[in-house]
């Protein structure tokens, strides 16, 4: 035996080991899987052997699909054209998977990573709303905002009535200044779901910026009912207190909110910067900024370095 055919037969008994690590679907039917194992293994005979598989490849499940993908994640079929995605309750389980492993990593702004786990799921079923809607708000986290509103309206377009998929376009149009359309689609947030306690108080910031106190007040405090311990919600009633000028309340609200989450580094932030222009309180606010500045806030480091002269006694190198 050559040194090459002898490479090429360790080869083939690396997949054959590789197919057989996969545990068959407990409603398989066990013809029907050594049916799926046999046809993984003579289209990875033919990619050892550099022939092209020129047959349609159904993939009824995750175990066949990852029985076609080497080490280093690639799929072996050249043309994936040539791939048929069979649309059942094992694929519609995978789906689920992919989508949240995309989300895992999207929640750690790992977002190009999580683009790889969204587009397969879109491979798979390219109605899936969860996939789009998905991939739209990382489009939308890497300000690729056309995407993000193709992605939207996609999903919309499934599901007309998802209050999440409004939500989150809400969020993109106030992004790229589009507050009437932020409008529209936050009043169908609240019609379609009037407990989302998040509708109503980005509501109430944008009707604050149209000057409309009086509606402000009422969703801001509608979301207060629905959410009493969201922090983000008495972000939105501290602008509305210093819209109004009423800077002591809205020191209090930055206070409710470090009651709630005392690390909290914008509202250390914040509230540093009005103990230095309304309360005169140095020392304090030096405290708030440099407990903000080690939770990362950035800008605190540069507002102690122009209230404070003496920078060395900071720690700051």
């Amino acid at each position: 035996m050559s040194h090459t055919e002898k490479h090429f037969t360790m080869e083939l008994k690396d997949v054959k080991k590789h197919i057989d690590s996969f545990t068959r679907p407990r409603t398989y039917n066990i013809n029907h899987w050594r049916e799926l194992k046999g046809t993984a293994y003579q289209i990875w005979e033919n990619h050892l052997q550099g022939r092209t598989w020129h047959g349609r490849i159904e993939i009824p499940c995750k175990e066949f699909y990852l029985m076609l993908v080497d080490e280093e994640g690639r799929l072996i079929v050249n043309d994936e054209a040539q791939i048929d995605w069979v649309q059942n309750k094992h694929t519609r389980e995978w789906l689920k998977g992919v989508v949240g492993q995309g989300r895992e990593l999207a929640a750690q702004h790992n977002h190009q990573r999580a683009m790889l786990y969204y587009n397969l799921a879109l491979k798979v079923d390219p109605d899936y709303v969860e996939g789009l809607f998905h991939q739209a708000v990382s489009f939308q986290a890497q300000n690729r905002f056309r995407e993000a509103l193709t992605g939207f309206r996609k999903a919309l377009e499934l599901q007309p009535e998802n209050a999440q998929v409004y939500l989150h376009r809400a969020n993109l149009y106030s992004a790229m200044d589009l507050d009437g359309r932020a409008m529209d689609d936050l009043n169908m947030v609240v019609r379609l779901d009037p407990q989302c306690a998040e509708a109503f108080a980005r509501r109430g910031d944008l009707l604050r910026t149209e000057g409309n106190f009086e509606a402000a007040i009422a969703d801001l405090r509608k979301a207060i009912q629905i959410d009493p311990n969201n922090e983000s919600h008495y972000f939105y009633w501290a602008r509305y207190y210093k819209s109004v000028n009423h800077q002591v309340n809205a020191f209090k609200t930055y206070r409710k909110i470090l009651r709630l989450n005392p690390f909290n580094p914008e509202a250390l932030y914040e509230i540093a910067l009005m103990r230095v222009e309304i309360f005169d309180d140095r020392q304090a606010a030096e405290q708030d900024l440099m407990l903000a500045r080690s939770l990362g806030h950035p800008q605190a480091e540069n507002v102690l370095c122009n209230l404070f002269t003496d920078i060395r006694q900071l720690g700051i190198q």
